[in-house]
């Protein structure tokens, strides 16, 4: 843990434990994280399950990423920050990339995790996408109970694609469903 709170990105020392100096010191270490190379519960949020027929051996197993694709800051203010990551775990039986919201929040001069949510896509057309889509125009654009994230997972290919989207807002230090009312 002292290594990621110097700023070091070993895939040893990224966890949700973890302290940052900045979001870009967390953004740079959430790009340069590998995890395939770490069994942690960072490397779980970047694994997608193997799909297959039931016969296959590598069914239902668990694949990590090599590497993160994209890592970006959708939203931030002094205190909170959302970002999302997006990683393609080279799975056998199709194509699958999973994408990560993280909600960070600054203690002490130091940001760290304080929820996710993962998403997961399979498909030849496989994609996850996140963005801000309220809050960042308004008068309210540095309160984070006016933002608005919503993240797009792309399934499919052949005919037989379909997309599914969740809107998140921030809540204290979580991030719930925005529902529809």
């Amino acid at each position: 843990m002292l290594a990621a709170q110097a700023g070091a990105t070993t895939s040893a020392a990224l966890d949700r434990e973890s302290r940052f100096d900045s979001i870009a010191g967390f953004v740079d270490a959430i790009k340069a994280f590998e995890p395939a190379q770490a069994s942690s519960w960072m490397a779980y949020q970047f694994s997608a399950v193997e799909l297959g027929q039931p016969e296959e051996e590598s069914t239902g197993s668990i694949v990590r990423a090599p590497h993160v694709l994209s890592c970006a800051t959708l939203w931030n203010n002094e205190d909170t920050a959302v970002v999302f990551a997006t990683a393609e775990p080279p799975t056998s039986a199709t194509r699958s990339t999973v994408g990560v919201l993280f909600l960070l929040h600054s203690y002490d001069k130091k940001w760290r995790i304080v929820d996710e949510k993962k998403f997961t896509a399979a498909g030849r057309f496989a994609s996850v996408d996140g963005k801000l889509t309220a809050g960042a125009d308004s008068d309210r654009a540095l309160d984070p109970e006016g933002v608005v994230i919503t993240v797009t997972e792309s399934h499919g290919g052949a005919g037989l694609s379909y997309q599914l989207s969740s809107s998140f807002r921030i809540s204290g230090a979580s991030l719930v469903r925005a529902d529809l009312e």
